[in-house]
């Protein structure tokens, strides 16, 4: 079962997933920039942003995985629910989450979900 990797394949079109139960991924279009000191000039890019709050199913990943993976609605609602409660049992006990190609997931000293962005990968498709 992979949901990260469905979560990355569906910011390349989209511009919000939600992880029902666990929160959602926000991305927003971002402008080429320069970087004086190295020389290099950066592509546009897709600005990712987790909102904890964005708990609601909207159905995208949902059936996406159920028309992936070849199984009901209910069964990957299921699944899915499950993967998040492991999810939250890791970050309880101090480990990271990586998503693949978006980026990872951990709680601070202070028990706040942070999320840190894949600064390796544009998932911008214009870009390329």
């Amino acid at each position: 079962m992979q949901i990260d990797s469905i979560i990355g394949e569906l910011l390349l079109r989209n511009n919000c997933v939600v992880v029902p139960k666990f929160g959602g991924f926000i991305a927003t279009q971002t402008s080429a920039t320069i970087d004086y000191v190295s020389g290099k000039m950066l592509p546009p890019k897709k600005s990712i942003l987790f909102n904890k709050q964005l708990t609601n199913n909207d159905g995208l990943l949902l059936s996406t995985y159920a028309s992936k993976y070849n199984c009901s609605y209910e069964e990957a609602s299921e699944l899915i629910e499950n993967q998040v409660k492991e999810w939250f049992e890791s970050l309880n006990q101090g480990t990271r989450i990586t998503i693949d190609k978006v980026g990872f997931i951990y709680l601070d000293n202070e028990k706040n979900v942070r999320f840190e962005q894949d600064r390796f990968f544009n998932l911008l498709l214009q870009s390329f």
